[in-house]
């Protein structure tokens, strides 16, 4: 991939907007702080530090990482240690979710990362609250033999306030004032998943069994657990 056609105007347009729609800098001085507490270790040797933008909602917050580390004035490669843009939703220290890699293809890195950046922030705005007992729904991932599948939805298991005593659960995109995703957004998204379809019928004809990124992404290590933000409310794994 090229990356030498992303310049500092590129990490400028994505910083001014992001600003515009309310992400804050994730300053040097909280990046530090994190670090300290949680005694974090990262998977690989890093130059230098990457610029992160956070949305805070009352409950979840939209963090966005862009790859540009303003100390080398580019963006980062992956011999200084990555050379993909992330977004994600966490709960405290507890990500949530995280949505795919955004790899630096000059001609659509910027408006692939900004735009899954405003549906995060949409998404951290607007979570759906149970119908049953008017509580904020959980961010949850169906499972299927203890393996993670990637589809998201919102839950509430706290089913002793519910009538029949049974989780609630309703579809990822079932937000907002309207109920849905904003027409805009929700094409974006249902072009984006159609792609992922295509691609998954693809391999399955051709005999292909790819690793997800999400298995072959080195972690990094958290030293002191203890010292994890919790959640509101965690239901453990079956």
């Amino acid at each position: 991939m090229v990356h030498e056609e992303l310049t500092k105007e590129d990490f400028l347009v994505i910083k001014q907007t992001l600003e515009e729609w309310g992400f804050e800098s994730y300053s040097k001085y909280h990046f530090q702080k994190t670090f300290r507490r949680l005694g974090i270790i990262p998977p690989r040797m890093l130059v230098g530090r990457e610029e992160g933008f956070i949305f805070r909602g009352e409950r979840y917050n939209a963090m966005v990482w862009v790859s540009w580390v303003e100390s080398l004035g580019r963006f980062r490669t992956k011999e200084d240690g990555g050379d993909c843009g992330w977004v994600l939703i966490r709960e405290g220290d507890r990500k949530k979710y995280f949505s795919k890699p955004i790899y630096r293809v000059p001609s659509s890195f910027v408006e692939e990362i900004l735009s899954k950046a405003w549906i995060a922030r949409y998404r951290v705005l607007f979570p759906p609250h149970c119908k049953c007992c008017d509580a904020v729904m959980d961010i949850h991932e169906k499972y299927k033999n203890g393996e993670p599948t990637g589809q998201m939805m919102w839950a509430c298991f706290k089913e002793e306030f519910h009538p029949d005593q049974r989780p609630r659960f309703t579809g990822w995109d079932k937000i907002g004032p309207e109920g849905t995703l904003p027409k805009k957004a929700q094409a974006y998204v249902d072009e984006r998943r159609k792609r992922v379809a295509n691609y998954k019928k693809r391999n399955e004809k051709l005999g292909i069994t790819p690793v997800p990124r999400r298995k072959t992404r080195k972690k990094w290590k958290v030293t002191k657990p203890q010292n994890l933000i919790p959640q509101l409310f965690t239901r453990p794994q079956k």
